[in-house]
């Protein structure tokens, strides 16, 4: 099994403040690159990057571009940003984790989930 970790951007890494882009939220640079450490491949959405949210023409490259470069700035570990055209919605998956400006115990559950199989 692949080791990929796909995390949202607004309220995730950052606080919510579209726009603009948010404070860095306490704890996601170590997490982030203890999963790196540990093999993980980081994928980084957002709906910022989605008309459908928007609900106006935006220019979806600029915004992921905006946002790799904040990661970059900040030092954020990642491998990747999505651009995707569509609200994520909810996940509901077995591999899941809830992020509830919790980083060190996000970073304790995937350990425990990737141990377990």
């Amino acid at each position: 099994m692949e080791k990929i970790i796909n995390c949202d951007f607004d309220g995730t890494i950052c606080d919510f403040e579209y726009p603009a882009m948010g404070e860095l939220k306490k704890g996601v640079i170590e997490a982030l690159q203890k999963f790196k450490d540990d093999g993980f491949y980081i994928r980084i959405f957002s709906c910022r990057t989605s008309e459908e949210v928007v609900k106006y023409p935006i220019d979806r490259q600029g915004q992921k571009r905006k946002m790799e470069q904040y990661l970059d700035d900040k030092k954020v570990p990642y491998d990747e940003v999505l651009n995707i055209n569509k609200p994520v919605g909810i996940f509901i998956d077995d591999n899941a984790v809830g992020f509830r400006n919790n980083w060190e115990e996000i970073s304790e559950e995937v350990d425990k989930l990737y141990k377990r199989k």
